[in-house]
């Protein structure tokens, strides 16, 4: 064997070395990666309390903007029946309480946004569905309404939808399900 082909031999020796350092080094990054990951998950619990209640907004809105969705046949019988009561059950007058000062202030900037645009969304369909049972609309222009306020429900509680997208798993599927239904404070001792 002449010289070239033993430092041939022996390049492609060291190759291999620096091939399994740098496989072995790779996996090393993913655990570790995997480590950080599941610290930055359990060290953010405190701010699930957070999440939940923002959840709970939202997922109680888009439920009643798609229930003016699902009784459309049942709101214009009812409009038709001169039902005055219609606007108290589907609208609202004021968007005055749909967010809890003490809980809104205890969310962090991010989640105030999304809480926020949600109540906006939430109230601009409940606002126009309240027109329903005013009496400065005539039962013919409150049906004309109808459509577009089923409209805005559907166009609105789809975009609650996207919001609660971005939210919905930031809390692990073991928190939300904790079989205990006490408070925490309960389990500790004075």
């Amino acid at each position: 064997m002449d010289t070239a082909t033993i430092i041939a031999i022996v390049i492609g020796f060291v190759n291999l070395l620096a091939l399994a350092f740098v496989a072995w080094q790779t996996m090393l990054t993913r655990k570790s990666v995997q480590m950080a990951q599941h610290t930055t998950e359990i060290s953010d619990l405190p701010k699930a309390n957070a999440v939940i209640n923002v959840q709970v907004f939202l997922n109680k809105w888009k439920t009643e903007l798609e229930q003016i969705i699902t009784d459309e046949k049942y709101i214009r019988a009812q409009v038709q029946a001169a039902d005055i009561t219609l606007g108290e059950k589907y609208g609202l007058t004021t968007p005055k309480g749909l967010i809890i000062k003490p809980v809104y202030d205890s969310l962090p900037p991010w989640l105030q946004i999304i809480c926020m645009s949600a109540a906006q969304y939430y109230y601009d369909c409940k606002a126009s569905a309240s027109l329903l049972s005013s009496d400065g609309f005539n039962t013919e222009t409150k049906l004309r309404l109808l459509p577009d306020i089923v409209d805005r429900a559907r166009a609105n509680a789809s975009r609650i939808k996207e919001m609660l997208s971005y939210i919905e798993k930031m809390v692990p599927e073991w928190c939300l399900n904790c079989p205990a239904s006490i408070q925490d404070d309960q389990f500790m001792d004075r």
